[in-house]
């Protein structure tokens, strides 16, 4: 009997101990996620060629009041970078993400859609700033510097945050011999509504186009140098009078190197009604038969929504040209923010994310500790009665 009483308190302190380890884990994650920041920065290289792409990425943790609306300022050394286009992840609904991108330093607004009355929850990276290492940049250190505020809620109420972080890339000259099978170039790409400006060229990777008011969407025939891909993000466009950025990234035949150029198509304004007919015929009539060349390939895009709601035109314009969103954009459920024509939208992609705990883990982890307390108390309260 002495033996057996011996072994359970044996077990009631190494049981004891691991209980204890497991608590003070717990706290330390508990801990970790209260004084985790909203959001940070960071790129997805620490040096670069010329002529590599770069990223910006602004990432988000999880908090309980998420953020409905907020600014991004970003700045570069224009002779070392050139800014291409901003992705999103797929909580940044199509629309809400307004950049002046013809501007140094560039300017982001995001306001949610109020049509769920509720924020989005936000995390992982949300949004990334896509730069080209320019052909003829120096070597050395370049600087990006990053600054998120404006931050409100969904009931317009400032959450007092302002992050700014400088962040340095090294550019460098790695002497790498890429064959032309494997560098992320397209060969063609051609628009079946509207003419590209400038011309096609693989080099250039920025274009704008116009299109007149009642086309929707449009469709291009692109192709890459042997072995590589190519992903259209949209084809679908926004209302008339607006611009709507449409991204092809280029993938290399060994996976390794991407490329992205843009097309800003304008969608021109609704005409009057008694110039719309004549504006339509006229317009038909400039199209083109529709047939691809035959060094290319139609490419559809793989954002199947072409849903775009109408935009609320509160907006507050400060001195140096930031756009703003005001609290009537956020408290309206009918209404939610226009686009102006010179701004552009970011691209939607799907990011996986990781590293992240969510809170029902630790309250289950919680839960255990407490029953296993409760078991050790029996243990304890019947071997003091023997």
């Amino acid at each position: 009997m002495a033996e057996e009483v011996r072994g359970i308190k044996k077990f009631i302190k190494i049981l004891s101990l691991f209980l204890t380890f497991s608590l003070l884990v717990c706290m330390g994650i508990v801990v970790s996620a209260k004084t985790m920041p909203y959001f940070t920065y960071s790129l997805d290289k620490a040096e670069a060629d010329c002529g590599d792409f770069v990223k910006l990425q602004i990432n988000a943790n999880r908090v309980s009041d998420p953020a409905a609306g907020f600014k991004i300022t970003v700045g570069y050394d224009s002779s070392v970078l050139s800014f291409i286009c901003t992705e999103t992840s797929s909580k940044i609904k199509s629309g809400t993400l307004v950049t002046n991108c013809d501007n140094n330093p560039i300017y982001s607004v995001y306001v949610c859609n109020t049509d769920k009355n509720e924020a989005p929850e936000l995390s992982g990276n949300i949004i990334s700033f896509v730069f080209k290492v320019n052909d003829d940049a120096s070597l050395g250190k370049t600087y990006i510097n990053a600054h998120l505020n404006d931050v409100c809620n969904y009931q317009a109420k400032d959450l007092n945050l302002n992050i700014s972080e400088e962040l340095s890339l090294d550019v460098i000259n790695s002497d790498k011999n890429t064959s032309v099978s494997n560098k992320a170039l397209l060969s063609a790409l051609h628009p079946f509504q509207g003419i590209l400006v400038p011309n096609f060229s693989s080099n250039v990777y920025k274009y704008s186009m116009e299109v007149d008011s009642y086309v929707t969407s449009v469709e291009f025939a692109a192709s890459a140098y042997d072995g590589g891909t190519v992903k259209i993000n949209r084809k679908s466009l926004q209302k008339a009078g607006t611009v709507t950025p449409i991204i092809v990234t280029v993938t290399s035949e060994d996976k390794k190197e991407k490329a992205y150029y843009v097309v800003n198509v304008k969608r021109l304004s609704t005409p009057d009604k008694g110039s719309s007919g004549t504006n339509k015929d006229r317009s038909i009539s400039k199209k083109t038969s529709g047939k691809s060349p035959g060094t290319t390939k139609k490419v559809n895009s793989s954002d199947k929504s072409s849903k775009t709601s109408n935009r609320n035109t509160n907006t507050t314009h400060t001195k140096d040209g930031s756009y703003i969103p005001t609290s009537g954009m956020l408290s309206q459920n009918d209404k939610s923010v226009e686009q102006p024509s010179n701004f552009s939208t970011g691209s939607r992609n799907i990011y996986v994310i990781g590293n992240q705990t969510p809170v029902y883990i630790i309250g289950m982890l919680t839960a255990v500790l407490c029953i296993m307390v409760g078991i050790i108390l029996c243990f304890y309260l019947k071997i003091k009665k023997q």
